[in-house]
């Protein structure tokens, strides 16, 4: 008997010792896949523009698993609760994982940053500064116009176009440009004609003359009418000076510009979202 007794004592206790290493193994199991799961979110969050509409605000996910634990995770506009009314709001992420009956979960800040516009003024705001109507294509004349701007309160105007459709507002872009380097140019257009040809023009003043990347675009209408697409400079011989110009096809008509805009790529600039130093925290798991 004594001997029985001994050997389902080992018995026991080998089997305590392997449920306490399993929930040491689990524990450590789900410590590591919290975090490696909010690294999976924000990979997801960066390759989807519409990642706001895509996911619910403070709902988990469904859970995923993987080869050693269950993950999932939420997103939580603290600001008002809602994800999708403000694509410049934070949200804080969270990245749950579960091993057995272990559980972990992390969290992280997340803030909204945009590529730059390397366009200065590009709301006409603060009147024509960095805006000419003198190029080396032609001249025309610039008034600040608050009369009937697109967003906010103003608007550029160009008249008296001599002395060809080429002149327009456009702004000196030499020091950010680069070689090769494709760009996403936008700008919200209002003309006096019903129907043309519009136009965005880098226009590269080099030792070899002058060298044009543009796009264009034709609609009928006076209304407000976004214009825009996808430069990409090149030129041959040395590049004394760059500019971002905006005209016609045809024709010295009237026209207003608003909302102009040039980032570096192929698309349109969306709000990216960036882990903020110092938010990272361990979370109670419920």
């Amino acid at each position: 008997m004594l001997v029985t007794v001994l050997g389902l004592s080992s018995i026991l206790l080998m089997r305590v010792r392997q449920r306490v290493s399993d929930t040491t193994t689990n524990v450590v199991v789900a410590g590591i896949g919290a975090p490696n799961t909010l690294d999976l979110a924000m990979f997801r969050i960066t390759n989807d523009p519409n990642w706001r509409t895509t996911y619910l605000n403070n709902q988990w996910t469904a859970d995923e698993n993987t080869l050693n634990y269950k993950c999932s995770f939420r997103l939580v506009d603290e600001v008002d609760g809602d994800l999708t009314n403000d694509p410049s709001q934070p949200v804080r992420l969270y990245g749950r994982a579960s091993a057995g009956g272990a559980v972990r979960i992390y969290s992280v800040r997340l803030e909204a940053t945009k590529p730059p516009n390397l366009l200065l003024n590009g709301d006409a705001e603060n009147g024509l500064t960095h805006w000419t109507g003198i190029g080396p294509e032609g001249t025309c004349n610039l008034v600040s116009d608050t009369s009937t701007s697109h967003t906010r309160s103003a608007c550029i105007l160009a008249t008296n176009r001599t002395p060809n459709s080429d002149t327009g507002p456009h702004q000196d872009i030499t020091s950010v440009i680069k070689q090769g380097q494709p760009y996403y140019a936008e700008v919200w257009f209002k003309d006096t004609l019903s129907s043309g040809r519009k136009h965005i023009v880098l226009v590269l003043d080099t030792t070899n003359g002058l060298q044009l990347a543009s796009f264009d675009q034709y609609w009928t209408g006076t209304s407000w009418t976004k214009m825009s697409g996808t430069v990409t400079p090149t030129w041959t011989g040395t590049l004394n000076a760059a500019y971002f110009r905006i005209g016609t096809g045809s024709g010295t008509s009237d026209y207003r510009i608003d909302g102009a805009s040039l980032i570096e790529g192929t698309g349109p600039a969306f709000y990216k979202m960036v882990p903020v130093p110092g938010t990272w925290r361990q979370e109670t798991a419920s």
